[in-house]
C-alpha cells in the first residue's frame, strides 16, 4: 500500500499534490483469513469506527464538488 509523505498546493493554489511512498506487505484479502475470528471482528469494528469519524466531518458547502459520482452510483444500485 502507499504511505503519504507530503501534500500541499501548487500552481498558485490551483492544484493539490500528494507525495506517496510504497509500504511492503501482504494483501488484506490473504492476511485476514489467517487471523483468529475475534481479531478479525475487532479490526472490522475499528475500521467501522474510523469510517464513522470520517463521515461525521463537516465539509463547507463551497468545498463540495459540483460534479460527483453520486448519480452514477445511484443508477448502479438501481440496476
Amino acid at each position: 500500500m502507499s504511505e503519504p509523505i507530503s501534500f500541499g498546493v501548487c500552481n498558485r493554489d490551483q492544484n493539490v499534490y500528494i507525495l506517496l511512498t510504497w509500504i511492503e506487505g501482504e494483501d488484506l484479502e490473504f492476511a485476514l483469513p489467517k487471523l483468529k475470528k475475534d481479531v478479525q471482528y475487532a479490526l472490522g469494528r475499528e475500521a467501522g469506527c474510523i469510517l464513522k469519524s470520517i463521515h461525521s466531518l463537516k465539509v463547507p458547502d463551497d468545498q463540495i464538488p459540483t460534479h460527483t459520482k453520486i448519480q452514477k452510483k445511484r443508477k448502479q444500485l438501481q440496476k
